[in-house]
C-alpha cells in the first residue's frame, strides 16, 4: 500500500517484466535482509499474474450445494439440530439440481417434491457448527427426476467435516402455467463410471417405490381409536412455493415436529 511499493510494481507492469514464466521479484532485499529470500520460482506460478490453475476433478454438472452456520434457534432442547429443519434444507437443495438440469436442456418445467426416501441421521449436529448440504441429480424419466442430497456437519473453525445423513428425493416436473404434469423429460445421460451405477441404483428406488405402494397400501388413522396428536397450523404466503402450493420442506418440518409430540 506504500507509494514506494506501488511505484515499483507500476514499472516492473509497464516494463513487461511481469509477462514471463517466472514472477518477477516484486520484493528485493533490503539494507536490513540478513538472509536472501529462497528462490521458489521454479515450484510455484504467481497466481495474480498467470492463469494456470491446478487440474481439478471435473464437478457434477447438475449439482446444488447450501452452506449455513447452525443457529441457536435451530436447535432443539437436548442441544441438536432439529430433524425437521434439515428436512427442509433438504428439500430446497435437492430440488435446485433437477432445475438446473431441466434449465441446461432448455425445458420449460419447473419442479414439485413428490417424494422423500428414508433418511437416517447417523450423528447429531449442535449449535454453531457448519451444515453443508451437497445435492445432485441421480436419473430423469418420462415425468420425474430423482436428487440425492448428502448432509454434512462441519467444525466451524478448523473445517472438519463428518458425514451426517443421505436423502433420495423425487421430483415431478410441471408446466409452470397450466400445472400439468410433463410427459417427456429430457434425458439424463451418465458419464462416469460412478454416475451411471448411481443412476442404475435410482432405477432400483424407483421400482421398489413403485412395489411399495402395490403390496403396503396407505393406512389412514382412525383419530377416534388411535389417539393421535395433532398439529393445526395456518398456512400462509410465506409457506408457498413458486407455484402457490405449500412447500414441500414446510410440510417435512411439522412432520418432524407431530411425530416427535407422538413420540414423547
Amino acid at each position: 500500500s506504500s507509494p514506494a511499493l506501488s511505484d515499483k510494481l507500476s514499472d516492473k507492469i509497464d516494463s513487461g517484466v511481469l509477462t514471463g514464466s517466472k514472477p518477477a521479484n516484486l520484493f528485493p532485499k533490503t539494507a536490513q535482509s540478513q538472509q536472501p529470500a529462497p528462490d521458489m520460482t521454479d515450484s510455484i506460478q504467481f497466481s495474480a499474474f498467470t492463469s494456470r490453475t491446478k487440474s481439478k476433478a471435473k464437478p457434477h454438472p447438475y449439482m446444488s450445494i447450501i452452506r449455513t452456520p447452525v443457529y441457536p434457534w435451530m436447535i432443539n432442547e437436548s442441544g441438536i439440530v432439529k430433524a425437521g429443519h434439515v428436512l427442509k434444507l433438504i428439500d430446497i437443495v435437492g430440488s435446485e439440481a433437477p432445475l438446473k438440469f431441466l434449465r441446461d436442456k432448455q425445458s420449460p418445467y419447473v419442479v414439485v417434491t413428490a417424494s422423500v426416501d428414508r433418511t437416517d441421521f447417523q450423528t447429531p449436529i449442535r449449535a454453531w457448527e457448519m451444515l453443508r448440504l451437497d445435492a445432485r441429480v441421480t436419473q430423469a424419466w418420462k415425468s420425474s427426476i430423482e436428487s440425492q442430497v448428502n448432509i454434512y456437519a462441519e467444525h466451524i473453525v478448523t473445517g472438519e467435516s463428518r458425514p451426517v445423513a443421505t436423502s433420495h428425493l423425487v421430483f415431478v416436473a410441471i408446466d409452470p402455467k397450466t400445472r400439468q404434469k410433463a410427459t417427456a423429460l429430457p434425458e439424463y445421460v451418465p458419464e462416469s463410471v460412478e454416475e451411471k451405477k448411481v443412476a442404475k441404483l435410482a432405477d432400483l428406488r424407483k421400482a421398489n417405490r413403485s412395489n411399495e405402494g402395490r403390496v403396503a397400501p396407505f393406512i389412514a388413522i382412525d383419530p377416534q381409536n388411535d389417539s393421535p396428536v395433532g398439529v393445526d397450523r395456518v398456512m400462509t404466503r410465506n409457506d408457498a412455493n413458486g407455484q402457490g402450493n405449500v412447500f414441500g420442506g414446510i410440510l417435512l418440518d411439522i412432520m418432524d415436529e407431530v411425530g416427535t409430540k407422538a413420540a414423547q
